[in-house]
């Protein structure tokens, strides 16, 4: 919950400095970041920036990826494929073209909206669903290709993560495959940093006068990191925003797999198809639900 850190027309630096400290694990912070209406709209302009790799990859890079996929997985044998976190659709449009039946699923209306939006005026028949794909309830058997991109399995909880899993192995028909990719401790920022920066208005995180304070934490024992944010205005209002991000390695991943009912046929250094190297920042991998 929001908290006002001025009292009686001073700054309460004690509670402030309360707000700073490590959260418990998990600890979902003040608001949801993918639905916020203001800063979902930001987050979609960093998916549509092709230059930049703070939201959706870029657009060589999602080229790369596209062919890598339906060259090992042709639409013939995988014709339908379900994007799960499709953001604006940058990748659904592409596996479309490529001659997929595609199903788009993501949390923020801003994003779907869009999405939509472009497949309408491109007259691609793409179906794109506004849920919590944590939420997702699954039709058995149907079908051939999950992919999840860019970490989003990172950022889920663990129980959110088991049911997710359970419902991919459910929807997927035999012969399917999970298509994602985890970063590694390689790829995470060092703990215990902090920044500041103001911004006059139109910022990031508000559209007014805002200060925001940036933490990240780590939690080894857990294998997790935290973002945290707390972005104040100027009445002296602070909400916080927890990002968790867990990571992985690669025996750890496949270990993990194998526990949720799956068998890892493939991993590489992404979903491009590029070869795994010591010590790799992110690893792409390919699941398959044991029968």
């Amino acid at each position: 919950m929001a908290v006002k850190i001025i009292r009686n027309g001073k700054l309460d630096l004690s509670l402030l400095h309360r707000l700073e400290k490590k959260p418990g694990l998990y600890d979902p912070g003040d608001f949801i970041f993918w639905t916020d209406p203001y800063i979902s709209s930001h987050v979609l302009e960093a998916h549509l920036d092709p230059l930049s790799d703070d939201a959706s990859r870029r657009a060589e890079t999602i080229e790369k990826t596209l062919r890598f996929i339906s060259d090992r997985y042709p639409p013939e044998t995988h014709p339908r494929l379900l994007d799960l976190g499709c953001g604006p659709g940058l990748y659904a449009s592409q596996f479309h073209d490529a001659g997929y039946h595609v199903t788009g699923i993501d949390f923020s209306p801003v994003s779907i909206r869009y999405a939509k939006e472009n497949a309408r005026k491109s007259r691609r028949e793409i179906t794109y669903l506004n849920i919590d794909y944590r939420e997702w309830k699954a039709e058995e058997d149907s079908c051939e290709i999950i992919v999840m991109i860019f970490g989003d399995f990172c950022v889920l909880d663990p129980g959110s993560r088991k049911k997710l899993l359970a419902n991919i192995r459910r929807a997927l028909s035999p012969g399917g495959v999970f298509l994602f990719d985890v970063f590694t401790e390689m790829y995470l920022p060092y703990p215990d940093e902090r920044a500041w920066y103001t911004m006059l208005r139109d910022g990031f995180w508000h559209s007014g006068k805002n200060l925001v304070l940036e933490i990240k934490h780590r939690y080894p024992e857990k294998s997790v990191h935290l973002n945290r944010y707390l972005i104040i205005t100027e009445d002296g209002t602070v909400r916080s925003c927890n990002l968790w991000h867990r990571w992985f390695e690669r025996a750890e991943i496949r270990e993990y797999l194998q526990q949720e009912g799956f068998t890892v046929e493939a991993m590489w250094a992404d979903l491009a198809g590029t070869p795994l190297k010591p010590s790799p920042e992110w690893i792409g991998i390919a699941a398959i639900p044991r029968v």
